[in-house]
């Protein structure tokens, strides 16, 4: 009787062993299937500061920032430029194996000072996505405060000249939510034509003037609040632009095709929590 109850609690202990294994080799398996695609995170910054009472929801320290980037290095990640990953979807290229983007919002004169440095320190990239009235603004004026200041046209060339930075259209003066529309977004009742004729006025100014200063073609968009409307995509793709960034917190699959890379979704990254918390939503 003892032999046939020890041999029952030998086999309920396989048994359990079993899934034990089971369990920990599908947790430790790759997210992807071979050739099912290439998995991009996108992080998204606004403002860097050191001064700790501005830091909040978009904006964090310089500290916050490197910590980032050695966090991100450690862990075998590469930073890639948007041309890297649109040659990738045309079959034109490669990535490496753990991707990864770093884009800046709105233009603040703050990523010169802080987040430029450090990209040459470490050797890494980034996309910068300011705003036309903005940079024109600053462009004009001797205002280096980097409590509000914006960056000038003189400093995005110099940073595009690099090969560490890309440059964005953020739109030239949609970046609002006021009279009525949210960013790039349609008003209530607006029609196809006179949104068309809106969005290709501002953006097309912003390309205008992003090609006359870096001497650059713009193929990168980045939705101020991350706002879409029904016929957005289309115009963005009728203005020449491949790449566009939405405030969507998702994971990006990249497929060997461009499906999909007009509403990228992005990681926003705010001040209060460490690199491995923050990073936790799609590093394992």
């Amino acid at each position: 009787m003892k032999k046939i109850i020890t041999a029952a609690v030998l086999v309920v202990i396989l048994i359990l062993l079993t899934i034990l294994c089971a369990n920990i080799l599908y947790k430790s398996a790759p997210t992807l299937a071979p050739g099912a695609g290439k998995e991009l995170p996108v992080i998204m910054y606004h403002n860097i500061s050191e001064k700790k009472r501005l830091w909040g929801d978009y904006n964090v320290s310089p500290e916050v920032v490197e910590n980032d980037i050695k966090y991100l290095l450690e862990r075998g990640y590469t930073t890639v430029s948007c041309a890297e990953v649109v040659a990738y979807c045309n079959g034109n290229g490669d990535l490496p194996e753990k991707p990864i983007m770093l884009t800046v919002d709105d233009g603040f004169e703050s990523f010169y000072a802080y987040m430029y440095p450090l990209l040459k320190k470490y050797g890494c990239k980034a996309i910068i996505s300011p705003m036309g009235a903005c940079t024109d603004a600053f462009s004009d004026q001797d205002d280096h405060n980097l409590d509000y200041s914006y960056l000038t046209w003189e400093e995005l060339k110099e940073m595009s000249d690099s090969g560490l930075v890309e440059i964005g259209n953020h739109t030239y003066d949609l970046h609002s939510d006021k009279g009525g529309r949210v960013g790039c977004g349609r008003k209530y009742g607006e029609g196809d034509e006179e949104y068309k004729d809106l969005l290709k006025t501002d953006i097309g100014r912003m390309q205008e003037e992003i090609k006359m200063y870096t001497g650059k073609d713009c193929l990168i968009f980045a939705y101020p609040y991350g706002k879409i409307s029904e016929g957005s995509k289309e115009i963005l793709e009728e203005l020449g632009f491949q790449i566009a960034f939405t405030c969507n917190e998702k994971p990006n699959i990249l497929q060997q095709d461009t499906n999909g890379l007009i509403t990228l979704g992005r990681f926003n990254r705010p001040s209060g929590m460490s690199s491995y918390k923050f990073f936790q939503k799609f590093d394992s």
